[in-house]
């Protein structure tokens, strides 16, 4: 990453503010005076599907909508799964938060696919990456009292680990604007939670 510059992918599952989170981080950057491309793929998100965004914030010159495989900076991912589905953008040793939240899509219930063991995801994030944090960013949101903040956690978890081209009062000021006003507060306590380390595991 050069300076005032970032590429980072988010994804999850439908649902659970995927693309909420990537639209709070282009905020910010535009609140910082920089350039920002999102490019959202959510065509099954409704029905509880995929959902990801790319984000590509420039200082000067308008990049590009999408990161190309292996150059992701950051891969910031709402569901255990799609982490590993979406680990192939991550540029070597790039930063991986994955919340431990598991979403059992129905062709895994049906037993048409194998949803990963945790010991699976580990092997594979691993041959990728050695900055991989591991989130409970589903019990963090509920203990603050919004189950529906995971997204939040995770951007705290992001403010903590990564030194992004903005400072935190810009994303505080970006959660306001993009969040419904009656969960603006139960938001930032969910952000300030993921700030200060909560939910954080050091292994399954």
């Amino acid at each position: 990453m050069t300076e005032k510059s970032l590429d980072m992918v988010v994804c999850g599952v439908g649902g659970q503010g995927t693309l909420v989170l990537s639209s709070v981080i282009a905020a910010a950057a535009v609140l910082s005076g920089l350039k920002v491309v999102a490019g959202e793929t959510h065509g099954q998100a409704q029905r509880g599907g995929t959902a990801s965004s790319h984000v590509r914030i420039r200082e000067k010159e308008e990049p590009a909508p999408l990161i190309p495989l292996g150059s992701a900076d950051v891969l910031l991912s709402l569901e255990f799964w799609e982490g590993m589905r979406y680990a192939k953008y991550l540029k070597k040793g790039g930063l991986a938060i994955v919340s431990t939240d598991r979403m059992i899509p129905v062709t895994a219930s049906a037993g048409l696919t194998k949803y990963p063991t945790p010991e699976e995801f580990k092997k594979y994030m691993e041959a990728v990456t050695d900055n991989l944090h591991l989130v409970d960013a589903g019990e963090v949101a509920r203990s603050v009292g919004e189950p529906r903040a995971t997204n939040s956690v995770l951007l705290g978890v992001l403010a903590r680990e990564f030194h992004l081209p903005f400072d935190v009062e810009i994303l505080k000021k970006a959660i306001s604007l993009y969040v419904p006003k009656r969960a603006v507060d139960v938001n930032l306590k969910a952000f300030e939670a993921g700030l200060s380390g909560q939910g954080e595991l050091k292994a399954f």
